[in-house]
């Protein structure tokens, strides 16, 4: 069984993230799906080539500075924006037993980041 949880997560504050994964990694199958909003920059290519192909690549563009969140009614907090990085997530993922298996963001919605975990091992968990 693979349980699945879509775009909700950052509409709860991010206090509440490392709880609500500790709460999926228990009552998940072997696995989860997680997508959580991601807004750092990228810009799409898309190329077809004739005989050969389409070639479609997620461009990532660097920020000197992240931008900060504003609540806007729905969302707490975004993956990218200050105070809430990528490699934040990712640990607070591990933190609660999970393995990433793999995360990517859809071409044609890049701002949803994909989330593929395991269940741990047992032996294998990060305890608090």
């Amino acid at each position: 069984m693979v349980s699945a949880c879509s775009e909700m997560l950052a509409h709860l504050p991010y206090e509440g993230f490392p709880r609500t994964l500790t709460e999926i990694h228990r009552l998940s199958g072997r696995y989860a799906v997680l997508s959580l909003p991601d807004s750092t920059r990228v810009y799409r290519l898309d190329i077809q080539i004739p005989k050969i192909g389409e070639l479609k690549r997620l461009i990532q563009l660097p920020r000197l500075k992240p931008p900060k969140h504003v609540f806007d009614g729905e969302h707490y907090w975004e993956v990218g924006k200050a105070g809430y990085p990528l490699q934040k997530a990712i640990s607070e993922m591990r933190r609660a037993g999970f393995e990433i298996k793999k995360t990517y963001r859809a071409f044609e919605m890049p701002y949803h980041r994909f989330f593929v975990l395991a269940k741990g091992k047992v032996d294998e968990l990060i305890t608090r």
